[in-house]
Formats: structure tokens, C-alpha cells, sequence
């Protein structure tokens, strides 16, 4: 789409920032007193987590509209929610929400058309980091037996993959077009790995 997205402090705090690379400007989007940070963009929308209040300890998920200039605020509970990711194209954002502080962490996906929540993965146990592409989201989440295994989840249907099943962990799981890769212990060191 021609544009980069960050944060970057304006004297005070972090904000979120655009860069439109055909015209060469900076534009700041956010401007409050709390850090705005893991900022994404994709197809002309951008994600990111920030605090709301001074007495509010978790972070929520923010989505601003190139287009329209509008911001909307995804997430309003007292839940940490974390790791915001974008598909512009298809009109979703997925993000982690903890459940339990430190341990156990849930995937939900947002739709921005329709402005409804689901949740996705639903579990005792840490599910971390999800990417969106395609229709498809991707994760890596502990089996149950103190390592990670990756995950797909196909938004059409609602089936819910096991990508990997081994007793070695699994992590870093990308994907593009329906094809994902990660990095994976071999039994020696870390490999990568794809699946399509």
C-alpha cells in the first residue's frame, strides 16, 4: 500500500506513526499520554495495543482507517490483550488475550465489518503470536506436554489444525497464500519448516 507504520516517541510517550512513501509525509495518528505500541498495517488499516486510562494496568487494541481516518477501539475489558495483527484485504484483526497473568493466553478475531469479537482458541494453556493471511490464521500454542506445536485456523469454516505433532518445540510460525513456515528443533538444533 505504499505506506510504513511504527511508534516512536513525540517527546512524552509512544505514538503511532504512518509514512506515505509516494508523497514522502509523516503522519501521527494517535496523540494521548500512554505508550501506543506494536504497531501493523496491511491494506490500508492499521492495528495497535495501548493503555486508556492512567489506573488501567492492560493494554487494548486500537484500529485506525487510512481511508477514512477513523479510529476504533477493538477491545474494552480488563484483559491484557497483546500481539495485534491485520489482514486489511480481508477486514479481520486477531490479537492474544490473557486470561490467567503470565500463562495462559487465548486468540480472538475481530471483524471489522460486522464490529464482532469471536474466539477462536479457547484453552488452559499459552496459545502465542497469531499471523493472519488469506482467510487463514496461524499460531504456535502449547500441546499439554510442556512444548509448542503449531496451529491453523480457516475463518470459512471454523476448523481448527494441528499443523505439527512431535515432543520438540515449534515456534515462529509465518504465512502467506497458505503456506506456512516456522523454525522447529530437529533433535540437534532449530530447522525450518513449511507447510503448504
Amino acid at each position: 500500500s505504499g505506506k510504513v507504520v511504527w511508534y516512536g516517541s513525540d517527546g512524552s510517550d509512544n505514538e503511532i506513526y504512518i509514512y506515505d512513501i509516494q508523497i514522502g509525509t509523516v503522519t501521527q495518528i494517535t496523540d494521548n499520554s500512554y505508550d501506543d505500541q506494536s504497531a501493523r498495517i496491511n491494506s490500508g488499516k492499521v492495528v495497535w495495543k495501548t493503555r486508556t486510562s492512567s489506573s488501567d494496568s492492560t493494554n487494548e487494541i486500537f484500529l485506525y482507517d487510512i481511508s477514512s481516518g477513523i479510529t476504533t477501539q477493538i477491545t474494552n475489558d480488563s484483559y491484557s490483550d497483546l500481539y495485534p495483527q491485520v489482514d486489511g484485504s480481508a477486514g479481520r484483526v486477531v490479537w492474544n488475550k490473557e486470561v490467567s497473568s503470565g500463562s495462559d493466553y487465548d486468540i480472538y478475531l475481530y471483524d471489522i465489518a460486522s464490529g464482532i469479537s469471536t474466539k477462536i482458541e479457547d484453552n488452559a494453556f499459552s496459545d502465542s503470536t497469531p499471523l493472519i493471511d488469506s482467510g487463514n490464521v496461524v499460531w504456535s500454542a502449547s500441546d499439554r506436554v510442556n512444548d509448542y506445536e503449531i496451529y491453523l485456523y480457516d475463518i470459512s469454516n471454523g476448523i481448527r489444525t494441528q499443523i505439527t505433532n512431535n515432543g520438540t518445540n515449534d515456534f515462529g510460525p509465518k504465512i502467506n497464500n497458505g503456506r506456512i513456515v516456522w523454525h522447529g528443533y530437529d533433535g540437534v538444533d532449530f530447522e525450518i519448516f513449511l507447510y503448504a
